[in-house]
């Protein structure tokens, strides 16, 4: 497997958001370039890609991505996404969870999930895409928190980072089986390094409110689902669940309300076919003026215009 590179320099200006959003997602992932200077957008990358294992080096000048997640004629193959900050910042959404990555860390998050991620200024960086079953068996607790971070140190963590730029821009060619080989090594290291890094085990209430956050995602589209309804199936009181959602400084009402725009969002982009009536009522809510209202407000646009925009 060769390695392959991408330069924006070899395109005209106007095209070259496009062609840098192009290579990323045949090469690592899904996402839709945003946010960029259509004057002075620049970015270089080298990667390969082999099934469901990729690694990419890359800089840029200052964009934002957007993955909307994984599609169901794709299951699994979004894979978690490694990614190791080399210089400047990214800030990176996924449902609650927040994370600022500076220069010398890395996160681990899960592709199947839609994310947000902004690079303000400009950067460097390595990602790789690895196996759903070699993350969570080495990892079990993102099966929970579905992404984490940590600033990596000791040996094992030179170790992790040497195979990440030799699998990404490497000289040497591998095969298929060793580039699997190596994806279990790097994972065998994350789990090395995750551990010195840091990452523990969560405590009985994270436990809580990471089954109270899951339990309203799974459910977002249900439009029945109430506080009452989520408190009884999670076995658990409702000024329990209140309290669990605000230590994380949002609510139960709140955290839906997201919960249903971003499904919202998905369905918008993936059933080109369905109304926007439809689509509201799939992501739970019952009223489409209601509906219409709150993604303007989330979204900066309506649902027929954010649709015409992915």
């Amino acid at each position: 497997m060769d390695v392959l590179t991408f330069s924006t320099e070899r395109h005209a200006p106007p095209d070259r958001a496009e062609s840098w959003q192009k290579f990323i997602c045949d090469m690592i992932h899904n996402v839709a370039v945003k946010r960029f200077s259509p004057a002075d957008f620049s970015a270089q990358i080298s990667a390969r890609r082999q099934g469901d294992v990729s690694c990419a080096a890359f800089r840029s000048r200052p964009h934002d991505l957007a993955g909307r997640g994984e599609r169901a004629s794709d299951a699994g193959g979004a894979g978690y996404l490694l990614s190791w900050q080399l210089a400047g910042k990214a800030y990176i959404t996924q449902g609650d969870t927040r994370i600022v990555l500076h220069p010398g860390e890395l996160a681990v998050i899960d592709g199947r999930l839609p994310m947000q991620i902004s690079f303000p200024d400009d950067v460097s960086r390595i990602v790789a895409k690895l196996p759903v079953r070699s993350i969570e068996s080495r990892l079990p607790d993102i099966r929970r928190s579905h992404a984490f971070a940590l600033r990596p140190s000791g040996p094992f963590s030179e170790v992790l980072l040497s195979y990440l730029k030799e699998l990404a821009s490497g000289t040497q060619d591998f095969t298929r089986d060793e580039v699997n080989l190596l994806a279990d090594n790097i994972c065998n290291l994350l789990k090395i390094t995750s551990r010195q890094g840091g990452v523990a085990s969560a405590a009985p209430r994270d436990l809580q409110r990471e089954a109270v956050l899951n339990y309203i995602r799974r459910r977002a589209g249900d439009p029945a689902l109430s506080l009452d309804v989520a408190a009884g199936q999670l076995n658990m009181s409702t000024r329990l669940v209140q309290k669990l959602l605000q230590e994380v400084e949002t609510s139960f009402t709140g955290l839906l309300t997201r919960e249903r725009l971003a499904l919202a969002a998905q369905l918008l982009a993936a059933q080109r076919g369905a109304s926007v009536a439809d689509v509201a009522f799939s992501a739970g809510f019952n009223d489409v003026s209601h509906f219409n209202h709150l993604f303007k407000r989330h979204h900066g646009m309506t649902p027929s215009e954010y649709r015409a925009g992915v």
